[in-house]
């Protein structure tokens, strides 16, 4: 996941091809859903009490992301987007819903 990123870090304030950040989200993407079914099933496991509000949390997240990808209007405009949402995820869900 840090590693993840630290790529999306990384090609912040770099000039990329459209296709490399494309190829990043749909890796950040698959990452992220099959992070969030694993938690599940977890949280399911122990019987968390929540779990039906986490899994609406998750399922906006997965939301905002289908939307980043279709509103998509230039590279620039992709990575900022991008890099919003992976700071998101990691400083919000990760670090505050999921602690």
């Amino acid at each position: 996941l840090f590693e993840l990123a630290g790529k999306v870090e990384f090609m912040f304030d770099k000039p990329v091809y459209k296709d490399d950040v494309k190829a990043l989200l749909a890796e950040f993407f698959n990452y992220m859903k099959d992070h969030f079914n694993d938690e599940e099933k977890y949280m399911k496991l122990i019987g968390y009490p929540d779990l039906e509000e986490h899994k609406r949390i998750h399922k906006e997240i997965i939301q905002s992301m289908i939307d980043l990808i279709k509103n998509i209007k230039s590279t620039n405009d992709l990575k900022e987007k991008l890099y919003t949402v992976s700071k998101k995820w990691l400083l919000e869900h990760i670090l505050y819903e999921d602690m």
